[in-house]
């Protein structure tokens, strides 16, 4: 994909406009759950996150019947975006001793810039652990899409769970979490240097984020609206780079914060609320609050609502379990 040149930033684009040359349809890749789990903690006595400390607990307890939830929350999620919202979904299988294999967001990334078509960037995880889920996402893609045009990260990088991409800016919002030379559970995800990697492999701009334990990933405090609102915590990332994202969300388009940013309560965040995957004109997200699904609503906004709390359990909901291979 030969890189774009970004001179002056670019005025946001009108709602017709938007749809009709930024937003070709979602494809999203998800992952059955049936070998759904939450991992006990590494051999440091960390885990993934700080969710996962209490949902190992209630995984512990009863395997079995958490895993049945899941399942049922999972069917769930898929059946409104393939009944509901007509969305094709990609269906990898769950496959043994592979518990994250779920949150498909992470072990790769994906770009249609409508000229070359879509192009596949596979991860690198800081976590050990999870690294054998690219090789399996690299095996899906040779016999399910076998056209597709792939590339590897060199540089730690994870997915768009870590790196979003926002077409109303079009640019990647990427998370970063320092230190990141350790190899534990809990480590710092994304390498900030991978940042501009991507930018140099997809020609597009990266905002760099650092965020705040236990938002580990830049998905988990940052969620996007396809008009341009943007779903923020605050207590997500470090205050210098809340300032980053206000300026570069807002300020630099002359776009009013008042109208645009959606702040989201700690309470809410803790649901998840941000995680979620905007469809057109409608929201899919874990189940929150009434005043922000109210303030959602009054932007002019769907709103669909889904039950989450096994996802959550393990640090992740709507737009972790999900990856958009024609973004």
């Amino acid at each position: 994909m030969a890189p774009l040149t970004y001179n002056q930033p670019q005025a946001p684009v009108t709602w017709s406009q938007f749809f009709a040359h930024h937003a070709p349809q979602q494809v999203l890749l998800v992952a059955r759950p049936n070998h759904y789990a939450i991992p006990p903690a590494d051999k440091d006595g960390k885990h993934a996150n700080h969710f996962a400390i209490e949902g190992y607990e209630r995984y512990k307890a009863d395997p079995k019947g958490f895993v049945e939830k899941a399942i049922s929350q999972w069917d769930k999620l898929c059946a409104t975006f393939t009944d509901r919202l007509g969305i094709e979904l990609r269906v990898m299988p769950g496959i043994k001793d592979r518990p994250d294999l779920v949150f498909t967001a992470d072990p790769s990334l994906s770009i249609n810039d409508g000229v070359h078509g879509p192009v596949t960037i596979y991860s690198r995880f800081q976590n050990e652990q999870r690294q054998n889920e690219t090789d399996l996402h690299v095996n899906f893609m040779k016999q399910a899409l076998p056209e597709r045009v792939v590339a590897s990260s060199y540089r730690q990088l994870e997915g768009t769970g870590d790196n979003v991409y926002d077409p109303y800016r079009d640019l990647y919002w990427c998370g970063y979490l320092a230190p990141d030379s350790q190899q534990h559970a809990s480590a710092g995800r994304s390498n900030r240097e991978a940042h501009c990697l991507l930018t140099d492999m997809t020609g597009i701009e990266t905002v760099s984020l650092a965020v705040q334990e236990p938002y580990f990933h830049i998905d988990t405090s940052l969620g996007f609206l396809s008009r341009g609102h943007v779903l923020a915590y605050p207590g997500g990332m470090s205050p210098q780079a809340y300032e980053t994202f206000k300026y570069n969300a807002f300020t630099r388009y002359g776009l009013d914060p008042k109208e645009y940013l959606i702040e989201v309560s700690k309470e809410d965040a803790e649901k998840y609320a941000c995680n979620l995957r905007c469809v057109g004109n409608t929201a899919v997200m874990a189940d929150c609050s009434q005043e922000l699904q109210d303030k959602i609503r009054s932007k002019g906004y769907e709103v669909i609502m889904h039950d989450m709390s096994q996802y959550i359990a393990s640090g992740g909901a709507v737009h972790c379990v999900t990856n958009n291979l024609n973004e």
